[in-house]
């Protein structure tokens, strides 16, 4: 999903196609730690719903964080829908593989052995153990540390509808270009951990809720956004859910000017390296 083209259309020399429709309907909405659910339907009603006992929600380390929500939710939607496949996003490597982990230890998911006979067995690094011990609980994760063999058996035994896997942690790079259709996706924190720190976008937040209720796989899709308080769930609801893509905007500096033409040449073959440098 993206806002406005900016005349990227006339600039390109292309038609503009654009939709609004939806073949499978999305609810998108906001819980914070009260198990309140701030929500849109895809025909446009919205309202807050008591989604989750606030009983469930217990702090399990030594302060609160998204775990104490995470776990109850998903025990709670696998327990009402036996067919449930849902996406963790988190922002980083270690918090997608961490989330993993410790969901194959709560969930009590079956062992996803079909898919641990494809993984290679000997001179596994640590990502790796980590992974088989995902699957062994009926979870995985997607993100670099892994290797390609590794990342593709993994997006293929999710993207399965009758597969082992039905719960993956994942970066955001799942939402980029890779097949990964869900009934659920959750997005733990709202920004990227980088140089940067900046929030997502309302297109990237799009994106990524994107990934749930897709046509051939589901009849209805949700995605969840994680709040602290209620307060915060307004704000994000009112943002990212309410909210409207961003306008295509190019990256293209003049003040760069030099650097993109160098890069642009770089793609060129006939153009040697020594020809660059000049």
């Amino acid at each position: 999903m993206i806002g406005a083209l900016n005349e990227f259309d006339k600039w390109s020399g292309c038609k503009a196609l654009v939709t609004t429709e939806r073949p499978v309907p999305l609810t998108e909405g906001v819980l914070d730690r009260f198990g309140q659910y701030q929500f849109r339907k895809s025909n446009d009603e919205t309202g807050v719903t008591t989604l989750l006992d606030s009983r469930k929600i217990v702090q399990r380390r030594d302060k609160p964080n998204k775990q104490d929500i995470i776990v109850p939710l998903l025990q709670q939607r696998i327990e009402q829908n036996k067919n449930e496949r849902i996406i963790v996003f988190r922002n980083n490597r270690g918090a997608a593989e961490g989330c993993a982990k410790y969901l194959a230890k709560d969930l009590s998911l079956p062992a996803a052995n079909g898919v641990l006979s494809l993984l290679p067995t000997r001179d596994l690094s640590t990502t790796s153990r980590s992974l088989h011990e995902c699957l062994n609980g009926g979870t995985a994760f997607h993100n670099a540390n892994l290797t390609r063999e590794e990342r593709a058996i993994v997006e293929r035994a999710y993207r399965d509808k009758n597969g082992e896997v039905r719960v993956l942690g994942a970066t955001t790079t799942v939402a980029a270009g890779i097949n990964t259709p869900s009934s659920t996706v959750i997005l733990a924190e709202k920004e990227f951990v980088g140089e940067d720190g900046r929030p997502f976008t309302v297109a990237e937040y799009k994106n990524m809720a994107g990934r749930a209720g897709r046509l051939g796989f589901n009849e209805e899709g949700h995605s969840i956004i994680l709040a602290d308080t209620a307060t915060e769930r307004e704000q994000l609801f009112a943002k990212y859910v309410l909210g409207e893509p961003e306008a295509l905007k190019s990256s293209f500096q003049t003040k760069d000017l030099e650097t993109w033409v160098l890069r642009l040449l770089a793609q060129v073959k006939e153009i040697g390296q020594a020809e660059l440098s000049k």
